[in-house]
């Protein structure tokens, strides 16, 4: 064999020993399983403290000054969002994640990319689902929980202002779980501490009225809590088509597949049992205790890889 043979053929094997893919996905695939785990969980327990604990502990605090009645409202409706959370991140976010990771690891970045555009189909779906539930039959649900005067109406501004965003929360759930797929958690971490960062600022201003912006009471925490939300949603998509992820989601020339709808919801669906089990246990219980005092729950997550939940309760007896 010549010289220039020898060289034509090491510059082909050179190329193609970087051709596997961008080193931060090779760095997920071949990488050490202890220390690539611990590097996802880390950012992982941020996003999930950040979006349950911090946000719900926030707006409790400010809708707290408007009243037990409007603080009593707003714990009606917790268990309802946390179902929803729950369902969205780690039911069918787990499903979507899970998909995305195991596409890229087999080297079907096209099925990566393209599960991308049916998580957002499917979370679409069922944001339609819960806003269509709550907002029609948010006034009997509530009612039902227990909820009378006005508790029962502060239960009904916040809801309606959270379920008519749910869009939001489900297509933050998606992207998110795309970004954890491709096995860029710490990206995640990132913004929900800066979208949590303006979540506090917008609490206050839409609930209470600073300069032009008019006091929208509980409906502001909502409202806040959707924006913020939303922004996140944002700068998210905008990661994932800047090409910084081994995914390329695009419409162009891409047609649905029931092949990947199946792949995400055989999953999904029966991972989302478990959210709507818990939270009739909650209720079963919340109704068991009801009896002789005025109560305000706040509903957290108790273990965030288990999935339970833990009720505190504060009683508030009435006044004799």
């Amino acid at each position: 064999m010549s010289n220039g043979s020898v060289l034509i053929t090491q510059s082909i094997t050179a190329k193609s020993a970087t051709k596997p893919g961008p080193a931060r996905t090779r760095l997920l695939l071949e990488g050490p399983i202890i220390s690539t785990l611990l590097r996802l969980a880390a950012s992982n327990v941020v996003v999930n403290v950040v979006l349950i604990a911090v946000t719900a502990t926030v707006e409790a605090h400010f809708v707290g000054q408007m009243g037990s009645d409007a603080l009593a409202g707003l714990s009606l409706v917790f268990p309802l969002i946390m179902l929803m959370q729950q369902m969205a991140n780690s039911s069918m976010g787990g499903a979507i994640a899970s998909a995305i990771a195991r596409a890229i690891g087999a080297g079907r970045h096209d099925d990566a990319s393209a599960l991308v555009v049916h998580g957002v189909i499917v979370g679409a779906g069922m944001a339609v689902i819960f806003a269509a539930v709550l907002l029609i039959g948010g006034p009997v649900i509530y009612g039902l929980m227990g909820g009378t005067g006005s508790t029962h109406a502060a239960a009904l501004e916040y809801s309606n202002a959270i379920f008519a965003g749910a869009l939001a929360y489900w297509l933050l759930s998606t992207l998110t779980s795309a970004v954890r797929g491709a096995g860029q958690a710490i990206v995640l971490a990132v913004v929900y501490i800066a979208a949590e960062a303006l979540h506090v600022i917008l609490v206050p201003v839409l609930m209470f009225g600073i300069g032009p912006v008019p006091p929208l009471g509980i409906t502001g925490a909502g409202m806040a809590t959707v924006a913020s939300f939303t922004a996140s949603s944002a700068i998210l998509a905008w990661y994932i088509a800047s090409g910084r992820t081994a995914i390329r989601p695009t419409l162009r020339g891409m047609r649905l597949d029931r092949r990947l709808f199946v792949e995400i919801l055989r999953v999904g669906a029966p991972m989302s049992l478990q959210p709507i089990l818990n939270n009739l246990n909650g209720r079963h219980e919340y109704r068991r205790g009801e009896s002789g005092a005025r109560r305000a729950y706040r509903m957290d997550r108790g273990c965030a890889c288990g999935g339970h939940y833990r009720m505190h309760r504060t009683v508030r007896r009435d006044a004799p």
